[in-house]
């Protein structure tokens, strides 16, 4: 476990924190459907959705996400991760603004593309920014912030979901997006970027402020002429292009590493899980209130799990991590499917089991995002060099995104022709492949400096 007495703890994670505002905000963006998706199905609706409309509405986040990583990728190189992180804040502030000014089904396809826009460049850029304001030993800690905010305002949207109609979840969302601006002006920009840009004073100050010292201080120095020294090297043999990305072997396995956790989380049905599971419980019993209950009650314990990831992840380590959550996710996703099997396929009357429903389906997103969910964008910082990392990241954001973008839409297609059998099964060949894919590939990275990355790759 990190130590609070670290010199600029308090820093460090205050600039974690108001940062992860963003991704809070794009949690919320991201489920503020799934509490309304029912009630605007149903034929009294302000904005009355077909079952077909409303899984576009859930799943057009996602196409726009798609839209963001790779352009991001680029931006972050050149404007800084503060300043892509921050017009996040202004970009989501329009989209609920015309929500509440304009009520029509095509407007409100559009904001849900145009959000997924937004979400995807806090996905590609603040892994990053997480990553490069932190010591060593507290990176893991700093980055697995980024998962644990976005649980956050998934939690928050379910919560208020429960008591608030379309314009008062609609409000509720806008808020945070208002204090994040303000709030992350106030925070440095990255040092790596500033020192890649050559602004080598301008770097001594940010991690002076990061490091609670001065930026003259002896141990700021050494850093920023480390940092320095590191950038000089990779400018030398890389300029951040897909060659310097896919050139090299240890370059390759990184990248594949990345995208094998990556794509393990979404394949899981994690995300897709996040989206549907109100309406998921309410089919199985029929009770909207208990099924709302039982979603904000698993949103609080996804929340937690998070909070205890970040506390463990320097104690523990990557791959102890990792392996308790596919093996852990693939257990009960057998389960889930198992139940599906018996409620779908057979003449069994399930709903007095439905309790082993819930937990199972609990269980799924709890041991996902606590090791797959979180360390993805853990690896992003640590296996790339400062010159391919942006690339890197937007990559691996957009093939995530493709992924889950298909998921969410087949679930309702599979769910209406076939069965939620069919969909669980393949979700659990998904992530037991991946168990076992993580188990061969994947090394310990706890403590290490990139340079001992790449010889352990």
């Amino acid at each position: 476990m990190f130590s609070t007495k670290h010199p600029g703890f308090i820093k460090q994670f205050t600039a974690a924190f108001i940062s992860g505002l963003s991704i809070f905000c794009g949690g919320a963006a991201y489920t503020w459907i799934t509490p309304l998706l029912d009630r605007l199905e149903s034929p009294d609706s302000i904005l009355p959705l077909t079952a077909d409309t409303g899984g576009w509405v859930v799943t057009l986040i996602e196409v726009g996400n798609l839209v963001g990583p790779l352009p991001t990728g680029m931006l972050i190189d050149k404007f800084g991760r503060k300043t892509v992180v921050w017009i996040t804040g202004p970009a989501f502030l329009v989209t609920w603004a015309t929500l509440l000014i304009v009520k029509s089904v095509p407007v409100l396809l559009i904001v849900r593309f145009i959000q997924g826009i937004v979400m995807s460049i806090q996905f590609t850029a603040l892994p990053l920014y997480l990553a490069e304001i932190g010591t060593k030993d507290l990176r893991g800690a700093l980055t697995s912030i980024f998962q644990a905010m976005w649980y956050l305002g998934i939690f928050c949207e379910y919560l208020a979901g429960k008591f608030l109609d379309y314009d008062g979840l609609t409000w509720f969302s806008l808020v945070p997006n208002c204090i994040f601006m303000v709030l992350f002006l106030f925070c440095p920009e990255s040092p790596h970027y500033l020192a890649m840009k050559g602004r080598e004073e301008d770097a001594a100050k940010s991690l002076g402020w990061l490091r609670s010292s001065s930026a003259d201080d002896e141990d700021v120095q050494q850093e920023l002429k480390e940092m320095m020294v590191s950038i000089t090297r990779e400018s030398r043999s890389q300029k951040g292009s897909w060659k310097d990305l896919f050139g090299t072997r240890v370059g390759r396995k990184a990248f594949w590493i990345v995208q094998l956790v990556g794509m393990t989380t979404i394949m899981s049905g994690l995300w897709t899980i996040l989206v549907y599971c109100n309406q998921t419980f309410v089919r199985a019993n029929g009770d909207a209130d208990l099924s709302n209950n039982i979603t904000v009650a698993m949103g609080g314990l996804l929340f937690l799990v998070n909070i205890v990831e970040l506390f463990i992840v320097e104690q523990c380590g990557r791959r102890p991590l990792l392996l308790v959550s596919a093996f852990g996710g693939t257990i009960c996703l057998a389960l889930t499917s198992g139940y599906y099997i018996m409620d779908e396929v057979t003449e069994i009357n399930m709903v007095e089991y439905a309790w082993v429903l819930y937990a199972a389906i609990t269980g799924v997103t709890c041991f996902i995002s606590l090791g797959c969910g979180a360390l993805w964008p853990v690896f992003c910082g640590e296996y790339f060099p400062n010159s391919t990392r942006g690339l890197a990241s937007g990559i691996t954001i957009f093939n995530i995104t493709a992924l889950s973008c298909v998921s969410l839409k087949m679930y309702q297609v599979v769910e209406d022709h076939i069965g939620l059998y069919f969909m669980y099964s393949f979700f659990t060949a998904s992530s037991l492949v991946g168990s076992i894919l993580i188990f061969i590939l994947v090394p310990e990275t706890k403590g290490l400096s990139f340079d001992e990355i790449q010889k352990l790759l």
